[in-house]
């Protein structure tokens, strides 16, 4: 996991940096500060800036079962930490420094110590540190490109004014955030080349997919491809999502699942990046699908095996889990669910537990119990429980069971079952579409050819409207990897007479 800075040291840091002599704070000063005496703002701990922990009630009230309604850790936080939040998130560059200007300034007033120091309250200490503790890890979650806020430093803007009785009046103005470099990078123009080229990669990205089940297990196995995991943790990058996106492509858990994140979010599917125990520090990642549950992929264990012959596989034991979800068959887990192996925190820094972000609930089960086969020519449809497939394609090479499944049809080969082992119902049933070559063109299938489906195939094409599985296999006439005005004129030429699909 990433370097960073303790809590304990940054509270240190802050209590002991307002001083009234030579060791004062090096930040510039704003202009000065009326000259009558100050006002003191009263500051209570149980108002605006809280910093009580983000709690599970919290999580809940901003979750939502919308399928498509993405979670934010952004709106778990309380003013102060939203305004660090959006005051690094606004620089929306790599860069070294942050300040970021107080909408309500800490106010107080104190005697010097015999050091000369003015020693700040320590709820208003603890609310800077904690503030930039919760900011930073929600940034963070929500952000994973913003891979240089892995480590930094504390500091604070103030001005002080001395008061008649030989105390001080003091105001503290910003919050400042100073990032170290992160390793593997010789300084921050390095940094911001890294930045622009792994977004330019990640935005070039064509996620495929008619379904959301397809484009996750896409995304899953165009990062499983690309990488190879850093067994010897040689790379300072590897740490960073920039590990996947940018040559060599050696990477560790953390970058799998931001990267996976980051594609997950282009695509606009829901996701989150998880931190915890998984037989020691870990990151793996929650994705909402259509029925509105969260559900666990962990990219880096499902990549880097060998089978018996000796060939690289990519495995589908870590994709789309529940809690109770137990391990497949190719893994030395076998039997062990994925709540047992993997154990959230959400402690992205040092804290001892102190800092903990929580997380959506995981569902008890896993999506779907079915696989698609690595060449499979399928197309599942979760939310309308029904399969597509191509007239020449057979089950046995479209579909796989995980252990303790299996799957069966019935005698019409119009419905596929998956059974649990033992069980005399089957958990799960999906109607099976037949895709058949003899309705090509025939886009809204009521058993003709006309303009009407030329003119649904050019809306598919521009946009404007969305196909279902079959009704876009009738489209795509011309055989190609999508639907375009080419298909559209096809199935207008056909409707005529003047081509035969």
């Amino acid at each position: 996991m990433k370097k960073t800075i303790s809590i304990l040291l940054a509270l240190m840091m802050l209590l002991g940096i307002l001083s009234v002599g030579a060791a004062a704070l090096n930040t510039p000063e704003l202009a000065p500060i009326a000259s009558e005496p100050m006002e003191v703002l009263h500051y209570s701990p149980n108002e605006d800036y809280n910093f009580s922990a983000s709690s599970a009630a919290q999580v809940n009230r901003f979750a939502s079962s919308d399928p498509n309604a993405p979670y934010l850790f952004y709106s778990t936080l309380n003013a102060l930490q939203k305004e660090i939040y959006n005051g690094v998130l606004s620089g929306a560059k790599p860069q070294e420094r942050y300040e970021i200007k107080l909408s309500s300034p800490f106010v107080f007033t104190a005697m010097p110590d015999a050091d000369g120091m003015l020693q700040m309250p320590e709820d208003m200490a603890n609310a800077c540190v904690y503030g930039i503790f919760y900011a930073l890890s929600a940034l963070m979650d929500d952000h994973p490109e913003l891979f240089w806020i892995g480590s930094f430093m504390p500091d604070l803007v103030r001005t002080t004014q001395r008061n008649a009785d030989g105390s001080y009046t003091c105001e503290v103005t910003h919050i400042v955030v100073i990032f170290q470099l992160p390793g593997g990078y010789a300084d921050w123009n390095a940094v911001k080349t890294a930045y622009n080229s792994m977004m330019q990669t990640a935005d070039a990205v064509q996620i495929e997919g008619a379904t959301r089940f397809e484009q996750v297990k896409f995304i899953h196995d165009w990062i499983a491809e690309r990488v190879v995991y850093d067994d010897e943790f040689a790379y300072d990058t590897s740490y960073y999502a920039t590990s996947v996106f940018l040559a060599p492509y050696i990477t560790v858990c953390e970058g799998y699942s931001e990267a996976f994140k980051m594609l997950c979010d282009r695509a606009g599917i829901p996701c989150v990046v998880v931190v915890g125990d998984a037989g020691g520090p870990h990151a793996w990642n929650y994705v909402k699908m259509e029925d509105g549950n969260w559900y666990a992929v962990d990219v880096t264990w499902d990549d880097g095996w060998v089978d018996e012959a000796g060939n690289d596989v990519i495995l589908y034991d870590y994709f789309l889990r529940g809690a109770n979800s137990t391990e497949g068959s190719f893994t030395e887990l076998t039997g062990v669910t994925f709540g047992g192996s993997h154990t959230p925190t959400g402690e992205r820094y040092m804290t001892d537990g102190e800092i903990t972000m929580t997380y959506p609930s995981l569902a008890a089960e896993g999506y779907m119990r079915m696989l698609l086969c690595a060449d499979s020519e399928a197309t599942v449809s979760k939310s309308e429980n029904t399969v597509y497939l191509p007239e020449s394609a057979t089950l046995a090479e479209s579909f796989i069971a995980p252990e303790g499944y299996t799957l069966r049809v019935n005698a019409e080969n119009t419905e596929l079952y998956v059974f649990k082992d033992g069980a005399d119902e089957p958990v799960e049933t999906y109607r099976i579409v037949w895709l058949v070559k003899g309705r090509l063109g025939d886009v809204n299938l009521d058993g003709k050819i006309t303009a009407v489906d030329a003119r649904w195939a050019l809306q598919a094409a521009s946009g404007t409207r969305t196909l279902t599985a079959e009704q876009a296999f009738a489209a795509n006439v011309n055989g190609d990897a999508s639907i375009t005005a080419v298909d559209a004129r096809w199935i207008l030429q056909a409707a005529s007479g003047a081509r035969v699909l």
